[in-house]
């Protein structure tokens, strides 16, 4: 069986307590009639989810441009045209 990379757990919970909060806001809106709260609840939670989403994405890019300049080094002989290649790559 495949081990599930330790991010995706992360997305998972984020994700789980992303709704439980947004749930737990709207369920507490019902009950007291206020909305005084919610702006400030529901704009942190997406926030934190905003945030973890992003570094989430830079860090499967930058996985994916290693990944493009191994297979690239791997299939050119000549060492120089490999380095300059991999160099293109990695700028980012």
């Amino acid at each position: 069986m495949k081990k599930i990379p330790f991010t995706k757990i992360i997305m998972a919970v984020m994700l789980a307590v992303n709704i439980a909060v947004v749930a737990f806001v709207c369920w507490l809106m019902h009950i007291t009639g206020d909305l005084s709260p919610s702006p400030y609840l529901l704009m942190g939670e997406g926030g934190a989810m905003a945030v973890w989403l992003a570094s989430y994405a830079w860090k499967e890019k930058s996985a994916n441009n290693l990944k493009i300049a191994f297979a690239a080094i791997k299939e050119i002989e000549d060492t120089d045209a490999a380095i300059r290649l991999t160099e293109i790559v990695l700028q980012d």
